[in-house]
């Protein structure tokens, strides 16, 4: 076949709720996808069954269809019920790739993500929605008042900025690594420089992470958060109110309840996600009617991912309980239910039914629609 195979795709491609793409090999579907979101003209989520597949896709829409913008939303990079933080640098792109979404909404794009962080419940919209902070070369700037938007939203203060999330203050200047906002051939956005005069902000340049050179000028930036915990006075209060409301009242030392409760970030604090927020949503919602397409291993995939959660779950609630009979002095993890944080199969199941989902089957069979295209 040519480098596209697009003639006229089935309208029943986009109208159906479910619907099966049989004999569709590895190699043809970046040409398929690509294909898709042109006809579309929308927005078309992509659920790999793991990470590595991912990766295979994004490789394969790079060569095939570098003009159609990819969304890469990673899943974290820890086990369930870890005692570890994902790592920060996943935390800022998933935080970037859900801020992006409503400046694509009305344009054809892909969203790639995996099955671990599709049934992972995330920020709300409106939550998100006010997380930023604008800046222009030339205003008067408060740095009290960004150095607190990026220590609340999820920034790490370092002393030489590496990676998205790092940023470092060194007098007059402020180096900051905001999330990736915008994705194009040169790669990942680089880092900015603040320079301030007093209270008023000189210049904003980008500059190169390795050379720590100069590379542009901007005149505006804007900050989205880069970690999925805003921890400010509200949040603070309704995880202390969450957490004994799950597990009772703190008597002995807990590192973790002690550390938030003074605006302290604590090492694996994301798997509490719930009690910082009234509610969470999941990337369903965050995509909303959109073309949903997955492998046929998915379905497999997603119940031994169910089952992990559980067996993680189980595990963290018999040391919890055996914690409680005979004190240790080790940290032991209280462990949120697995639906406080995760879609159940029963929700998973749902979110399926209520949206347009097309498994992508390798094998040709009687329900081929391999030759959709008229």
């Amino acid at each position: 076949m040519g480098s596209s195979v697009a003639q006229t795709p089935d309208r029943r491609l986009l109208e159906a709720k479910k619907l099966t793409l049989a004999g569709v090999p590895d190699g043809f579907q970046p040409f398929l996808l690509a294909d898709l979101v042109r006809f579309s003209g929308g927005r078309v989520v992509v659920i790999a069954r793991d990470g590595k597949r991912a990766r295979l896709l994004a490789r394969g829409l790079a060569f095939t269809a570098p003009d159609v913008p990819v969304v890469n939303f990673p899943a974290w990079d820890c086990l369930p019920y870890d005692r570890l933080s994902p790592h920060l640098a996943i935390s800022a792109e998933r935080m970037a790739a859900l801020a992006r979404l409503p400046m694509l909404e009305a344009s054809p794009h892909i969203v790639l993500t995996t099955l671990s962080a599709a049934i992972q419940r995330v920020p709300t919209r409106d939550r998100l929605a006010g997380l930023s902070f604008t800046a222009h070369a030339g205003q008067v700037l408060a740095t009290e008042a960004l150095t607190h938007f990026l220590t609340t939203n999820g920034y790490a203060r370092c002393s030489t900025v590496m990676e998205a999330g790092d940023f470092a203050v060194r007098g007059g200047i402020i180096d900051i690594f905001a999330p990736m906002t915008t994705e194009g051939p040169e790669g990942p956005q680089n880092p900015v420089r603040l320079d301030m005069f007093g209270d008023t902000l000189e210049s904003i340049r980008t500059f190169d992470v390795e050379s720590q050179r100069t590379i542009g000028q901007l005149t505006e930036l804007t900050l989205t958060a880069a970690g999925e915990i805003h921890l400010d006075e509200a949040s603070i209060q309704r995880f202390r109110r969450g957490y004994v409301a799950h597990f009772g009242a703190v008597i002995d030392a807990d590192p973790l309840y002690a550390a938030v409760s003074d605006g302290m970030r604590y090492q694996g604090m994301e798997h509490w996600l719930p009690l910082f927020d009234d509610r969470l949503e999941t990337l369903f919602d965050h995509c909303g009617d959109a073309l949903y397409l997955g492998d046929d291993q998915i379905a497999a995939a997603q119940q031994e991912k169910v089952k992990q959660i559980d067996d993680y779950y189980t595990a963290r609630v018999a040391a919890f309980e055996g914690e409680k009979r005979r004190p240790s002095g080790q940290r032991v993890i209280k462990p949120l239910p697995p639906d406080a944080l995760y879609l159940s199969d029963a929700g998973w199941q749902a979110q399926l039914a209520a949206h347009s989902w097309r498994p992508l089957s390798i094998s040709a069979n009687t329900a081929s629609i391999a030759s959709y295209w008229s």
